[in-house]
């Protein structure tokens, strides 16, 4: 049987009703417009992660769900979807997706939080689908599973592929639960699954992901997934995003997966050589295991596809991004996304991605003086910087911009006798495209 989604209103009256009467099985749902959701309040995922799950087909037919915001009380498990049980989601896209997680009050025991836009449980099919917004997760006694997509691929034949998600993922700490300290249960986090036992084929990711602040939490992240489980099947995946440590012993972070079970399997995947971050100055970052090969940003944009680049090697699936109105190409883009306009959809992330690691390393010096005259060092990429602009915030907040000159692929500048040591920098960064990015001193301090 066919149901037909006009109205924000029959994604709970039409779908969520036959979900939970158990009357999705062979029925199949489709979206024939976009549904803008900012008016809808206490939007709660659709069925029961326990009893009530979706097992048939929605097809958003390249249709957009935007500002949709997920923020249900004392609830474990956060998506759009409870649980994708035996059913197949489709031609989807979520825009200024928002997901927060509320477990306040709650009198259970250690209990595992799965969340993702799409589903905090698959255990069939996503396709050709993406997401673009944020996720909070709030630290509780039990384990984390949070991933762009869906926090939990469950099943050795469970599939997400030809999807995207530039999600940023966040923990918030959460106090305790009935009184209960928190344990030291495992966050897995990853940019298109929190923890993956399926298969993610031809999927990127943009997304930062950063931890929990609790220590005692171990913590596991990767661009794709957290943990590749053993029957993990991992192919033509790449991330952009940032995965930013917290310089705790027995946190794994990787570029493709945090945790490689020996039996996954990983192949025909990249990652941006500087994707692994410190969250602050002084921090390092230990990577977990070598899943996925390293690559610079002008090996992802590779037109020509030349032996070594990712585009040699992602396969048919991706293809080169047509020049933009600037006439610049940025990361691969899926051919099945392509007749959507979502070949540039990830713009705004490959611009900070590309012009981050154009300040390959920064140094501040002191002089030994009683003036302090402060000097700053910056090394840059030869890539197309056109100007760059150096902001320091004094400790009372107050603060100076100068625009130091660019020599070659570095730049110099003394600011001169100043009383104050410790600054915080910024640095503004103008390619000759015009398009601008501002990144401080922390994102660039440690090069990987």
């Amino acid at each position: 049987m066919d149901y037909y989604i006009d109205t924000p209103e029959d994604l709970t009256n039409i779908l969520g009703a036959c979900i939970r009467k158990n009357t999705t099985r062979g029925s199949r749902f489709i979206i024939r417009r976009d549904l803008d959701c900012g008016k809808i309040t206490n939007f709660a995922p659709l069925g029961n992660g326990s009893r009530y799950s979706f097992d048939g087909e929605l097809d958003g037919a390249d249709h957009v769900i935007k500002n949709l915001e997920i923020c249900p009380r004392q609830t474990y498990d956060l998506g759009f979807f409870a649980k994708i049980g035996a059913g197949t989601v489709k031609n989807l896209r979520f825009e200024a997706a928002c997901v927060r997680q509320d477990i306040s009050g709650m009198r259970s025991g250690a209990n595992t939080t799965r969340a993702g836009i799409i589903a905090a449980v698959c255990q069939g099919t996503i396709l050709n689908c993406s997401a673009q917004g944020t996720m909070t997760v709030q630290e509780g006694t039990g384990a984390c599973l949070a991933g762009g997509l869906c926090g939990s691929l469950s099943y050795a034949e469970s599939e997400i592929r030809r999807s995207w998600a530039d999600v940023s993922i966040s923990f918030q700490a959460g106090g305790t639960e009935n009184g209960k300290k928190k344990d030291d249960a495992l966050c897995l986090a990853g940019g298109i699954a929190g923890s993956a036992n399926g298969i993610i084929e031809a999927c990127h990711s943009a997304g930062s992901v950063a931890g929990p602040p609790d220590a005692s939490k171990s913590y596991a992240a990767g661009g794709i997934c957290g943990k590749a489980d053993s029957c993990a099947k991992i192919t033509s995946c790449y991330n952009l995003g940032y995965l930013y440590s917290r310089a705790v012993e027995g946190d794994a972070l990787g570029g493709i997966a945090g945790i490689t079970e020996k039996e996954a399997v990983v192949s025909a995947c990249f990652y941006l050589s500087w994707c692994l971050r410190p969250k602050s100055a002084g921090e390092r970052v230990r990577a977990a295991n070598q899943a996925g090969d390293k690559k610079r940003w002008e090996e992802f944009t590779d037109p020509e596809k030349k032996p070594g680049s990712v585009l040699s090697e992602l396969g048919s699936g991706y293809a080169c991004t047509p020049p933009g109105p600037d006439g610049y190409v940025y990361a691969p883009h899926l051919v099945s996304l392509e007749k959507t306009g979502d070949a540039g959809a990830l713009s705004e992330a490959c611009l900070k991605a590309l012009c981050t690691p154009a300040a390959l390393s920064f140094a501040e010096s002191v002089y030994p003086h009683t003036t302090n005259p402060v000097k700053v060092d910056c090394a840059l990429s030869d890539g197309a910087l056109a100007q760059v602009l150096l902001t320091a915030v004094r400790p009372d907040q107050t603060q100076i911009t100068v625009e130091p000159p660019i020599s070659g692929s570095s730049f110099s500048y003394n600011l001169g006798n100043n009383e104050y040591i410790n600054y915080d920098f910024l640095l503004t960064l103008k390619d000759k495209y015009g398009r601008m990015v501002t990144i401080s001193d922390t994102d660039i301090e440690t090069t990987i």
